[in-house]
C-alpha cells in the first residue's frame, strides 16, 4: 500500500472556516464508510472464491500501479483541499 503524505506547516483555513472543514469530515467520513464497506464485500468474495487474503495483504505493486495511486492520492487531495479553500455559495 502507498500513502506517506506530507502536510505543508502553513495556515491552510482561516478561522471563519471552521463550518467548511467540518463538512468536509463529515463528507470524507461518509466517503470512507462507503469504501469500508465495498472493501469488506470484495474481500468475503475473494474468500469465499479462494482467493487466499494473505496474498492481497502482501501484494506490492509495480512501478506503474504505484504511479497510477500516486496520481490518485495526489487528485483526492487536490479536491479536498479545493473544497476547503471555496469561497461561501450565496444563500
Amino acid at each position: 500500500m502507498s500513502g506517506g503524505d506530507r502536510t505543508a506547516s502553513r495556515r491552510i483555513l482561516g478561522v471563519d472556516q471552521i463550518d467548511d472543514l467540518g463538512q468536509a469530515l463529515i463528507a470524507l467520513t461518509r466517503e470512507l464508510w462507503v469504501l469500508t464497506d465495498r472493501l469488506a464485500v470484495v474481500e468475503a468474495v475473494l474468500t469465499d472464491s479462494g482467493i487466499d487474503m494473505a496474498k492481497v495483504d502482501g501484494y506490492q505493486p509495480d512501478a506503474a500501479m504505484t504511479e497510477k495511486l500516486e496520481a490518485k492520492r495526489k487528485a483526492l487531495i487536490g479536491q479536498v483541499m479545493s473544497a476547503l479553500r471555496a469561497e461561501p455559495q450565496p444563500a
